[in-house]
């Protein structure tokens, strides 16, 4: 995977594509996501070491909506979820995470 790249999922009238914008792997990751009904998010991942064993894994999104009243109304049918949904998930898996460390630290192999 470059940036230029694009991912596209179909099914049936529905679509989701991924375009790269920029990849520096293994640090750096930035999409711009193409979802149904014209939501459009813009996400970058940052992986940043700390050490030999942990590193911190940063994720940004923007979600935008589409002008006028399509826009207004999916912001009214979606409300907090724009922001609260994706945060509730990367708790999820953060917690998932950690569950796998071993009591010694290291990750599992």
């Amino acid at each position: 995977m470059s940036a230029g790249d694009r991912l596209v999922f179909r099914k049936a009238m529905l679509h989701v594509s991924f375009d790269v914008l920029d990849m520096q792997a293994p640090r750096q990751l930035t999409l711009d996501t193409a979802l149904p009904f014209g939501i459009k998010n813009r996400e970058q991942f940052q992986i940043t070491p700390i050490d030999g064993n942990s590193c911190r894994t940063t994720i940004n999104c923007a979600f935008s909506v589409p002008p006028g009243w399509r826009g207004r109304l999916l912001e009214m049918i979606f409300g907090r979820r724009f922001v609260n949904g994706p945060a509730e998930a990367l708790g999820r898996l953060k917690r998932a995470a950690e569950s796998w460390r071993t009591p010694g630290g290291s990750l599992p192999v």
